[in-house]
């Protein structure tokens, strides 16, 4: 309920607020590809994943900003950060391309029933008036030999 509060009554007195003389604007993103998705082999190294994918705005006097944060399985690699250099497409849309290091390693505490190790990538895109998110993901597989099926992108939030 919108209104004020009457000291001398001690009562709410409902009334009505002013909008704003403003449209608001809206922001989506969505991811195009990760490559590569399946991190072998599984020896500890450092690969370089290329995320990239769309961002749109509703107003072209306003560029989004885009940031991307990893989630590990295990809690222990999570890079984050900002993209700062968005390639403009039209006036309300950009490509993003970012390049991630993760690490194509995996725990072997579990013996035979580990599963290997997954990273949730979550991009987001934001403006003054709204924010969007994806996310998209990469995997360590246990068994290179027979590496799981491609991980499909995770419909927006």
């Amino acid at each position: 309920m919108i209104g004020h509060y009457n000291r001398q009554q001690h009562a709410f007195s409902p009334g009505i607020a002013r909008l704003e003389d403003r449209t608001l604007n809206s922001t989506g993103i969505s991811v195009l590809s990760v490559v590569p998705n399946v991190l072998i082999p599984p020896k500890g190294q450092t690969i370089q994943v290329t995320v990239q994918g769309n961002v749109t705005e509703s107003s072209a006097k306003v560029k989004p900003i885009v940031r991307y944060l990893v989630v590990d399985q295990y809690h222990v690699y999570e890079p984050h950060g900002r993209i700062v250099h968005l390639i403009p497409i039209n006036p309300n849309a950009y490509r993003y391309i970012v390049k991630i290091p993760l690490q194509a390693s995996r725990s072997t505490k579990n013996g035979p029933n580990a599963y290997g190790r997954q990273y949730s990538i979550l991009l987001t895109s934001q403006d003054a008036d709204n924010s969007a998110a994806v996310y998209a993901g990469a995997v360590v597989p246990l068994n290179p030999s027979r590496p799981p099926k491609p991980i499909h992108v995770l419909p927006g939030v």
